[in-house]
């Protein structure tokens, strides 16, 4: 957890405020409106598309649980 409120704090006002609506809406699971793919090969992980960021999350009893924040080229 550290280490993505350390990434959060290097981004602009802009991009930090579109992330953390990101994780609510993904902790809620409303994901009609977010660029959501599922993991190839992966068991319940998933994507979610921020612009070039990238949020790797799973599904847990009905709430998304993020496990990482990154670059894209970063993450995968």
């Amino acid at each position: 957890m550290e280490k993505t409120l350390k990434f959060l704090k290097k981004l602009n006002q802009k991009r930090r405020k579109q992330l953390l609506q990101a994780f609510l809406d993904i902790h809620d699971w409303d994901l009609d409106h977010l660029d959501v793919k599922k993991l190839q090969g992966k068991k319940n992980l998933f994507r979610v598309r921020v612009g070039k960021l990238r949020i790797i999350f799973k599904k847990q009893e009905n709430k998304g649980v993020i496990l990482e924040v990154g670059s894209r080229g970063d993450i995968y």
